[in-house]
């Protein structure tokens, strides 16, 4: 209910606590927990802002809409705000199901085309995020998205079965509220096994495992370093490149930085998720 720019933080108060944190802590790299960094031109242009004033390289990962990149057209004042990792919820590249989420753009060339440009550059990484079960899309068109982004350097993906729950304790989006309309039902008593007429739930675990098992395999094969480094989520967590993971020691998760990296995740977990 707040107007805009109301709700977001100085750019001397972050960069006073950057500062802080880098001379106390040493830290420099940051995941951003907002649920959409490039909301607004303003706002990376801030943090570039602070960014460019540091004594230090600051470096962050998060979550980006994709058709926002492309309609600001603003990837160079995102590098120079210390992007360099992030998540994409693309979630489907099927033009119905896109529609049906209120992601249509994610179906257009445009799209294709922004991704494979980010992928060829290796300064940052990318993340991409895929549904299954979504209306319209069958098992084959989800093994043709896979197969598209595996030929166009896709590396790293997160591929789950829809989440649907007939209890109605939680709303995500009008698709969620309105299942039945899409022609899904839950004919069992278990509030999260649905059924549409192209597949039911059980299916679309089925094919996200596989698909994430064939990934690791390929991936295994293409780069020792990548097979843990990519699927296992570092560059979006520590802020890493394509060019830091490719120039990662096979010894990598034997680390102290790693092992370290890891106990603060942890610890950081049980903090938030304390009663």
């Amino acid at each position: 209910g707040k107007k805009k720019g109301t709700y977001i933080r100085s750019k001397e108060t972050i960069r006073r606590q950057l500062l802080e944190n880098y001379e106390r802590h040493g830290t420099t790299t940051y995941t951003l927990a907002d649920d959409t960094v490039n909301e607004s031109r303003e706002k990376i242009q801030d943090l570039a802002d602070v960014a460019q004033s540091l004594p230090f390289e600051f470096k962050w990962g998060g979550f980006l809409r994709l058709d926002l990149l492309h309609s600001y057209n603003n990837l160079s004042v995102l590098k120079d705000s210390g992007f360099k990792t992030c998540y994409l919820g693309i979630e489907t590249f099927h033009p119905h199901a896109a529609k049906s989420i209120g992601k249509g753009w994610n179906s257009t060339a445009q799209c294709k085309s922004l991704l494979i440009e980010l992928a060829k550059d290796t300064s940052i990484s990318i993340h991409l995020g895929f549904i299954i079960g979504l209306p319209g899309e069958t098992r084959q068109d989800i093994y043709n998205m896979y197969a598209w982004c595996k030929d166009n350097g896709m590396n790293t993906l997160s591929i789950h079965a829809l989440g649907l729950d007939k209890s109605k304790k939680r709303f995500d989006s009008y698709f969620s509220r309105n299942y039945a309309e899409y022609n899904y039902s839950f004919p069992t008593d278990d509030n999260f096994y649905w059924k549409s007429d192209i597949m039911d739930h059980n299916e679309a675990v089925e094919i996200s495992r596989d698909i994430t098992f064939t990934q690791q395999q390929w991936l295994k094969n293409k780069i020792s370093a990548f097979n843990a480094a990519l699927t296992a989520g570092p560059v979006h967590h520590l802020g890493m490149s394509y060019n830091d993971v490719f120039n990662l020691h096979n010894d990598f998760y034997s680390t102290e930085k790693w092992k370290h990296a890891n106990q603060l995740m942890l610890n950081q977990y049980i903090s938030s998720h304390s009663i």
